[in-house]
């Protein structure tokens, strides 16, 4: 995939995403590298990667790390645990970085397929 970047980086970013499964593991990894068209220092890698554990089709809990530059933290890299729900074509995920830090970070997310 590729895509444009404007504000305060105007740039172009290709990225790449993958899915790897073996039985009730999951692998989700969503990658991408900005190059910034008007500095060096504006490049950056964004990364957002899962790995997941399902032991029944409709709840999978696992790892999930992040790198982003869309708030700042004292970590480059951010560390933490996920719960998913799923139930027919909507998905709920609570994932919680940082944990056991002063400031752990929480993203909710629901998801509908179609």
């Amino acid at each position: 995939m590729i895509g444009g970047v404007f504000g305060n980086v105007n740039g172009v970013a290709p990225g790449l995403e993958f899915t790897a499964k073996y039985k009730k593991l999951q692998l989700y990894s969503a990658n991408e590298y900005v190059f910034d068209t008007d500095t060096k220092a504006g490049n950056f890698f964004y990364t957002w990667t899962q790995l997941t554990y399902s032991p029944k089709a409709w709840f999978a809990f696992g790892y999930v790390t992040q790198r982003t530059r869309a708030y700042q933290t004292r970590l480059d890299i951010q560390r933490g645990l996920l719960v998913q729900f799923t139930h027919k074509k909507v998905t709920f995920a609570t994932q919680i970085f940082n944990v056991g830090q002063a400031d752990p970070t929480v993203v909710l997310s629901l998801g509908y397929s179609f």
